[in-house]
């Protein structure tokens, strides 16, 4: 049986590049102003994207090129934008 939530966790080929594209220069994060891009960036997401995106930091799989570069963020502004995201879905 599949999950209802398939394309969630695994979002497909097409979905998640584009995704990529946006994010992965939005994580060269040096101060407040670009940190409150990448919150911006997670504000547009739908619902079942920001999931998906939550799940994809805070559980990184090691080819997820995301997720590597925002390993790389200062634990501090990870916890930020993740908790963020996290409350996206009550947005």
């Amino acid at each position: 049986m599949t999950s209802r939530y398939a394309d969630v966790i695994q979002p497909r080929p097409a979905q998640r590049a584009a995704l990529d594209a946006t994010l992965l220069p939005l994580f060269a994060i040096e101060d407040t102003r670009d940190e409150n891009r990448v919150k911006a960036a997670f504000a547009a997401l739908d619902a079942n994207d920001a999931r998906g995106l939550y799940m994809r930091l805070v559980a990184p799989a090691q080819s997820d090129a995301v997720a590597t570069r925002f390993a790389q963020l200062s634990p501090r502004c990870q916890a930020r934008l993740v908790n963020f995201l996290h409350d996206a879905p009550r947005r």
